[in-house]
């Protein structure tokens, strides 16, 4: 609390007028610009304090892509030209393009919905064209019979990356709102096929898994083991907002994806939570242990559920990521369009966990938030010495943002404020442009020479948009990517309904079959791994025999020689009957032994007396 007041009493008041705090906003986004178009003029990032331009996304030119709907929302006009010009100068197709491979997950959110949201936004179709030809590329990593490759060579289109290994929900389910809008955008359908497999493939996994949360390694072909952890920080987050924002995206998809939101929310609400003092919630993260039991009969029928007592067993782990502040304004934004219902506390639970997101700004000296947040004894927020860094996120900005237009509250206004104002005081450097920070708690904090493009296409648009008039992008016409890049929502139209509920039949059938194929791989690869282990079990059995098998004349010769393999009938005869023998002879042995040991404790039992004569004989007699 004292932190709190001396940040609140550092900072620079919030504007009586909200045109005077988003031009404050505005400027902040010039001078960022600024300084990436001196520095890094056509390079993917800039790093601000060496002043130099680093090429780290595949030579695309990502900062320019990833800020023009920003430069246009901010109404910076010749900005906005700059970097249309940087993208016009670009060529996207394979002979443009490096040999390197790029994340299929980050080139998509950032590259091909920065290009979908510029050419919504203007209307100037150079950039749907370098979107399809962006598309065309990344539309290769959606291989038939598994999730879509992590990563793609832009120039062998797919050729680059390896196919093995596991996934994560968020590389894997944070695709749709920009294939199914190049799909519209292009009228070509074929790019809606990569995302509705995906879909499908994350519904047969809830149904394998019996939760609708899932851990964070998923077999690259679908399904996933009931363990590890589950977050909605790193490697988890966007998989969650993007099933609430491909119902909004798309009306057909509404019965399909929002219901699996919906589900997905109720388990977040039951599981995650740990409620605190003044209407605080901590969004914790869990670990998946395996399951409570099975069901009588075994494996549950193809696309049927599990029964409620194999559901996976979950313990709360007390850290939460920054990244996690995403999902109170996801709720918002489900609320807004029905997605889920209101009146069932959905949007107590998003001003809870607001608040806490809140908390990390102002428990810092600095007024910036740390990295992770972690509960010690008796729930209190602690934060740990590795995780007080800063990389200039935008997650708790979004949700003021959509909250704040969800409640009408003008508190969650006065804290977005309060951070921008925080950021300008310690993350600028001296060209205008931002850094992020090794420590929050010192003062001044050690800076990095690194500027994600997310600071000024995330970031500084959601505190922008904060103080911006409500009409400028309506929420009943855009929904954000996960990149904050708008889209806009496609139309629903008369026949929407019948649509949506044949799409979600077909859709169920599909996803059933998916589960069957999916149990009968895990099936196969389970009796694979029995017949190897039969086959090593009957090479080693001969030599195991030959091991054992007169190796010792012990009594305990015949259980290393049943334990070693087979073994004829008669033999067996023989060794019971040879162990027998021995038996009885050990046992005359300790028959002896017992009688010796018997007469010579009679001889013990008289030496006293003997010893004593002879310590009462004198001194120089005994001492040897």
């Amino acid at each position: 609390l004292a932190a709190a007041a001396a940040v609140a009493g550092a900072l620079p008041p919030m504007p009586d007028s909200l045109a005077e705090a988003a031009n404050a906003v505005r400027e902040e986004g010039r001078s960022t610009w600024a300084a990436y178009y001196k520095h890094a003029r056509g390079f993917d990032s800039l790093r601000p304090l060496s002043h130099r331009g680093v090429n780290d996304w595949g030579s695309v030119g990502m900062m320019a892509i990833d800020c023009l709907d920003t430069l246009w929302l901010m109404n910076l006009t010749a900005e906005f030209k700059q970097a249309r010009s940087i993208v016009e100068e670009i060529d996207y197709t394979p002979a443009g393009r490096e040999a390197r491979s790029v994340s299929t997950f980050e080139m998509t959110i950032r590259g091909l919905g920065g290009l979908l949201s510029a050419h919504a936004l203007s209307g100037d179709r150079l950039f749907l064209r370098k979107a399809e030809q962006l598309g065309e590329a990344l539309n290769t990593a959606f291989v038939p019979g598994r999730f879509p490759l992590p990563s793609v060579s832009l120039k062998k289109q797919g050729a680059g990356m390896h196919g093995g290994g596991g996934v994560n929900p968020a590389e894997v389910g944070t695709l749709s709102l920009e294939f199914h809008s190049l799909a519209r955008a292009t009228k070509r359908p074929e790019f809606d096929a990569g995302p509705d497999d995906v879909r499908r493939r994350m519904a047969a996994t809830v149904t394998l898994l019996n939760s609708s949360l899932v851990p964070l390694s998923l077999k690259s072909s679908g399904g996933a083991h009931p363990t590890g952890r589950v977050s909605l920080g790193a490697m988890g987050d966007s998989y969650y907002e993007y099933l609430a924002k491909t119902a909004i995206l798309d009306p057909r998809l509404r019965p399909t994806a929002g219901a699996m939101f919906k589900a997905a929310l109720l388990e977040i609400e039951q599981q995650l939570l740990v409620p605190r003092e003044h209407g605080r919630t901590f969004l914790a993260e869990a670990s998946m242990n395996g399951r409570r039991g099975r069901p009588a009969g075994g494996a549950s029928a193809a696309g049927a559920p599990r029964a409620p007592s194999d559901k996976p067993l979950f313990s709360k782990i007390l850290k939460m990521d920054h990244l996690a502040c995403f999902l109170p304004g996801t709720i918002a934004v489900a609320l807004h369009h029905g997605v889920v219902p209101r009146g069932e506390g959905h949007e107590e639970v998003a001003e809870g966990i607001l608040k806490t997101c809140i908390d990390m700004y102002r428990m810092t000296p600095s007024g910036i938030a740390p990295e992770i947040l972690s509960l010690g004894p008796g729930n209190t927020p602690e934060v740990r010495r590795n995780d007080r860094h800063n990389l200039l996120r935008p997650e708790t900005a979004e949700s003021l943002y959509f909250v704040g237009l969800l409640t009408g509250k003008p508190r969650y206004r006065r804290a977005a404020w309060d951070m921008f104002a925080a950021f300008r005081a310690g993350s600028r450097a001296s060209d205008g442009a931002y850094t992020s920070l090794d420590d929050v708690y010192a003062q001044p904090s050690r800076r990095r020479d690194d500027m994600p493009t997310f600071w000024l296409a995330e970031t500084l648009k959601y505190l922008f948009l904060n103080f911006a008039p409500p009409t400028l992008l309506p929420l009943d016409g855009w929904v954000f990517n996960t990149e904050a890049h708008p889209l806009r929502i496609f139309p629903r139209g008369a026949e929407a309904a019948g649509a949506a509920a044949a799409a979600a039949a077909a859709e169920q059938a599909k996803v059933a079959s998916l589960v069957a194929q999916l149990q009968g791989q895990e099936q196969a690869a389970l009796e694979q791994m029995r017949a190897r282990a039969a086959q090593r079990q009957a090479r080693l059995a001969p030599k195991s025999a030959r091991r054992y098998v007169g190796r010792s004349q012990s009594p305990f010769s015949s259980r290393w020689a049943k334990r070693a393999g087979s073994r004829a009938p008669e033999r067996r005869a023989s060794l019971r009957e040879e162990r027998k023998g021995r038996m009885l002879e050990i046992e005359e042995k300790l028959r002896r032994v017992h009688g010796a040991t018997r007469d010579s404790s009679e001889h013990v039992l008289k030496a006293p007396s003997r010893a004593g004569a002879r310590l009462r004989q004198s001194p120089s007699q005994t001492s040897t």
